[in-house]
């Protein structure tokens, strides 16, 4: 999952406007900074490891640092102690963490499995990008137009009502985001581009 976790931020954002949006964008997609990070050096190498030749079906990858159970929550906090020290507030900094977590409960709803602490534990999860990617797909377009629909409503409703054109903007983003991904949810961008 990947613009389905963006949408999450419009919530934390509507309720305090005035701290950065991108801080919260950052929180929401913290945990997947992490990897990249841990991937670039090795640790948490993809398989296949070329971005044109992986799909979601195809694509695995174990993330025990940057995606298990138990260090995300180490994440959190981490995330939550960022949030503070840009804003100084209690309320944001408990939802950027509040974020890292959401990532990962819609990770094990409609993304990949996960394990609780070390490959040797418990796999969590549905699994739905090797399974059902499309199906993942759809769950993250949902949770997209959930979060811009409450947003939109929750802004019109304090008298800061986004306009038509942002609404339909921001449900572009969303939906298209996750329709996007449906390219590559059973062939890879080699094979869809006769590149490999």
């Amino acid at each position: 999952m990947v613009i389905g976790h963006y949408a999450t931020a419009l919530i934390p954002y509507q309720k305090h406007p005035t701290a950065p949006l991108s801080l919260f964008l950052f929180a929401a997609i913290f945990l997947d900074a992490v990897w990249l990070a841990l991937a670039l050096i090795g640790i948490e190498t993809p398989h296949p490891a070329g971005l044109l030749d992986a799909s979601l079906l195809n694509l695995h990858v174990d993330m025990p640092w940057s995606h298990d159970l138990l260090p995300v929550l180490g994440w959190a906090m981490l995330m939550s102690v960022i949030g503070w020290g840009v804003t100084r507030s209690k309320a944001v900094a408990l939802w950027c963490g509040a974020l890292v977590v959401v990532h990962e409960i819609s990770d094990l709803l409609a993304g990949f499995n996960h394990y609780v602490a070390g490959t040797d534990s418990q796999l969590i999860g549905l699994g739905l990008y090797s399974r059902a990617p499309e199906l993942a797909l759809l769950f993250e377009g949902l949770l997209g137009v959930v979060c811009t629909a409450w947003f939109i409503r929750a802004r019109r409703s304090e008298g800061c009502p986004v306009s038509k054109q942002g609404g339909y903007l921001l449900y572009a983003i969303f939906i298209g985001g996750a329709a996007m991904q449906l390219i590559f949810a059973r062939s890879s961008l080699g094979v869809l581009f006769g590149i490999t």
